[in-house]
This record gives structure tokens, sequence and C-alpha cells, in this order.
């Protein structure tokens, strides 16, 4: 009987873990998403030969150039690709059989857009006028934009000097490269650097790469149309010039300057100073020079100038040498003398800073008369 009881207890526990431990159904559904798809954009251009691609002067041609001639050779740059992009142009030069390529000079037209940079010893012609816009049209994506176009016209000058007689009979060609970067991301200055960054800024001037066309024989060149050789609003800089305290002496200097341009300042203690130095607004010391002469950098300048208390010098006596005639003795109280005295020919001394002095000056000369000492530490000037 008992056995029957334990027996049935045991059902009991072992029915209720199993009901325990079961696995509750839940209602479940899954569906797949839509693909997102995403397409990269294209940086495509191509280079063409312009509407007149080689332009010379009347009675002028290019296959007969004369030294002195010139022609206007123009390359019509096209975005085929759907992004927007920016773009450089690296030209170069060549003569048959491997003449010297000096005596043929060019530049882009003024106006063009198009600006010359040096750098490493190559000249870039960069487009600042951009970007240029692609073929993708955001305001309807399946209705392409026609290809947008830029034209490079660069102006070539056969230099009347220096293109003698080897070069007769001789071809030349002018070839270039087209490099084009998306114009989005800042895409352009990380990978053209510098370069691109100077060339937009707005007072960028390649004034100077353009010499031969400014102020040289290529200025009176028909196929120059001619450009003021000063850059355009040019940039001025302040350069201020002050006195640390207007009671211990003056200054003068200052103004506006191009970058570049020699600047002077000029410090006037007062009558019981001297000038020190001059330094920044941080108060760091710029220079001891007086005057002092700088050039401008490219930002403004703040110059004070520093005055100290004049301190005169205190004379070893060993060390004074001179000639000198009494001009005339005052008598003082009790006995003691002031003697002023001119030195002749040359005087040669140093005070305690080892500071040397020599010349012909008027001095307070130390001196003991009817035993009494005047003065007896000291030399000092009138």
């Amino acid at each position: 009987m008992k056995r029957k009881i334990w027996f049935s207890f045991l059902l009991i526990a072992l029915s209720a873990a199993m009901i325990g431990g079961a696995t509750m159904a839940w209602f479940t559904a899954e569906a797949n998403a839509p693909a997102a798809t995403f397409k990269t954009g294209t940086v495509k251009v191509r280079a063409d030969e312009g509407e007149e691609f080689i332009a010379t002067p009347a009675e002028k041609y290019f296959d007969n150039v004369n030294p002195g001639d010139c022609a206007t050779v123009t390359w019509n740059i096209v975005n085929t690709g759907t992004k927007a992009v920016e773009l450089k142009v690296k030209l170069d030069k060549a003569w048959q059989g491997g003449l010297d390529t000096g005596n043929v000079y060019y530049a882009p037209r003024p106006d063009s857009g198009w600006v010359m940079y040096k750098e490493d010893e190559i000249i870039w012609l960069y487009y600042v006028n951009g970007p240029v816009h692609g073929t993708y049209n955001p305001d309807d994506p399946s209705n392409p934009l026609e290809p947008a176009s830029v034209e490079l016209p660069v102006v070539v000058a056969f230099d009347g000097a220096a293109t003698g007689n080897e070069y007769q009979n001789k071809r030349f060609s002018l070839t270039g490269t087209v490099y084009a970067i998306q114009a989005s991301n800042g895409a352009a200055e990380a990978e053209w650097g510098k370069a691109w960054k100077k060339v937009k800024d707005p007072d960028y001037s390649d004034a100077n790469l353009k010499k031969y066309f400014l102020k040289g024989p290529g200025k009176d060149m028909e196929c120059w149309p001619g450009e003021d050789p000063e850059p355009p609003n040019t940039k001025l800089y302040q350069a201020i010039v002050i006195s640390s305290h207007p009671d211990h002496g003056g200054v003068e200097g200052g103004g506006e300057f191009e970058d570049g341009v020699e600047v002077s300042a000029q410090a006037y203690p007062d009558e019981g100073y001297v000038f020190s130095h001059w330094q920044d607004e941080e108060g760091n010391n710029v220079s001891d020079a007086n005057p002092y002469v700088f050039l401008m950098p490219a930002h403004d300048v703040t110059l004070i100038a520093v005055f100290a208390e004049e301190v005169p010098p205190v004379f070893d006596e060993d060390s004074l040498n001179y000639n000198m005639n009494a001009e005339k003795d005052i008598r003082l109280h009790k006995n003691k003398y002031k003697t002023y005295a001119t030195v002749a020919g040359t005087m040669t001394a140093s005070d305690t800073n080892n500071n040397a002095y020599n010349g012909t000056e008027k001095f307070i000369v130390k001196v003991t008369l009817s035993g009494y000492c005047w003065e007896c530490t000291r030399l000092t000037f009138l």
C-alpha cells in the first residue's frame, strides 16, 4: 500500500515538471527587405580641337612661322562624366630634332578663367571659374544634361631674338594633358594641395609667369589682347609702429603695405632715455636694430618700441688714455674745483661694463686739488 502511495506521488511530480518545462507556441512572420541600391558617378573628360584650333593674325600662317610670330591655340575640354569636376592642364613643348624650346612662350588668354601656377619647375594651368557640371540631372536623373565644355585658349609666341637659323624648316608641337577631379567633398584641395588653395584665392596673380606678355616682347604681339600687369585689388597689410611709453620716446614708420615690400621703423628716445628694442604684441623681442628694416609679411604687424632709462657710463680709471688742455677751472665751496677739459687727439676708455669709447668729447674729469678729492669715483660725460 505504501509502495503505491509513493508511486502516485512520483507520477504527480513528474507530470508537474513536464507541464512547467514545456515550450510555448508563438505566432511569427518574416519578410525580405528591398535592396538599397547605390550607383557611383563618373569623372570623364575629353579634349577636342576648338572651333578655330590654331588662329593666326592676318597674313601669318601656322605652317610658315617666322621669328616674332604668334598664334592662339584653342582646345575645347568636355566633361562627359556625370560628376561636376575641377580641371587643370599640363602643356608640353617640343621642337623637331630636340632643339631648345626656350624661344617659345605661352600663356592662357586673359579673362579665359585659366591661370598659371609653377610647382616643382612645372607650369600648370588651372581653371578657376569652375566647377564644370556633369551630365547628371538631379531634377530628372533619367534625362541627362548635355555635357558641359570649357575653352582653353593659349597664346603662343615665337621670340624673334631667340629663334635663329637653326630653327628653319623645323616643326614645333604644343601638346597637353587634362586632369579632372570631382568637385565635391574637397577633393581638389586634398589632391592638388596648396596649389589649388592659392589659385582659388581672389588675390592670386600669375603676372610673374606671364612677364613675356605683360612687360616683354609679347605685350606688343597681335595675338595678345593686353592685360594690366598689376594684379587688381592688391591686398594691403597694416604695419603699426607705437611707443611703449610715449613720455620716454617717439616712433616713426608704419602704414599699409603689400607683402614683400621693405618697411622701416625708427625710434627716437627722449632726453634721459635710450632705445632698448622692438617687441611684438605678445612681448616677444623682435629686434634691437634702430632703425629696424624688414619685409612686410602677408599679415598685419605691430611693433612696439621699448625705451630704458639712460645710465651714464662709469669709466675704469686705468683704461683712460687721453691728452687734455684745461679750459676753465671753477671754484666750488670748500676749495673744491670742477675742471672742464676738452680731449685733444684720440681718447680711448672703457666703462665698468667693458663698453669701449673713443673720439673727441668734453668730459668732467676727476681731479684732486688742495687736498680735496672731487668726484673721485667716477668719470662721466657732460
